[in-house]
């Protein structure tokens, strides 16, 4: 995801012009601040990464990313808070993996948007 969005924005005026005006000479600083972007935005609990992903030459790619965030002081954004999964507390072990897999199966079998794949 990092690496994706260090490409689409490379030469975009705010995020690579003024941003990162030695991004030519120090590349990995742009996907070091993507990286802790994606990080600082997966931590909220009122906002959702999703991925968009083909496949090319029989592997899979990301093809897109978005950050989706539902704001407002109603029912909706409580319930999307509350339906929220801390994946980096799951990663730590096995049993955690099965829980954290587990909670989001349940959470997306109950959308009524098309069921992603999960991939971990």
């Amino acid at each position: 995801m990092a690496s994706l969005l260090t490409k689409a924005f490379f030469d975009e005026s705010l995020f690579g012009q003024v941003m990162h005006p030695y991004r030519d000479q120090y590349p990995d600083d742009v996907k070091i601040f993507w990286s802790e972007y994606l990080r600082k935005h997966w931590k909220i609990t009122n906002e959702r990464l999703f991925v968009a992903t083909t496949t090319v030459d029989g592997r899979e790619k990301v093809a897109g990313v978005a950050i989706w965030r539902r704001d407002g002081d109603d029912e909706g954004k409580r319930r999307v808070e509350s339906e929220w999964v801390d994946v980096g507390k799951c990663l730590c072990n096995t049993s955690n993996q099965t829980s954290m897999l587990t909670a989001l199966q349940a959470q997306m079998s109950s959308s009524p948007f098309p069921q992603p794949r999960i991939v971990l």
